[in-house]
């Protein structure tokens, strides 16, 4: 049997971030944080954090569609 491993999934929109965490066993995932702010850095900074309380071996991403007004 496979050992389980953890998935980080991020959505990213223009203000805000959502991440999620999730393992490959169950294949089940749940909210973790939302990120929140327009800036780059203090974003990044705040995924570095996840990442490394969390030490996933899998990540997930998705870019939020942006609608042209």
């Amino acid at each position: 049997m496979a050992q389980a491993q953890t998935v980080l999934a991020f959505d990213f929109g223009t203000r805000r971030i959502g991440v999620a965490v999730g393992e490959t066993e169950v294949r089940l995932a749940h909210p973790l944080a939302e990120i929140v702010g327009e800036q780059s850095e203090p974003r990044f900074v705040a995924i570095a954090a996840v990442i490394a309380e969390w030490r996933p071996q899998h990540f997930k991403w998705q870019v939020a569609d942006r609608v042209a007004t």
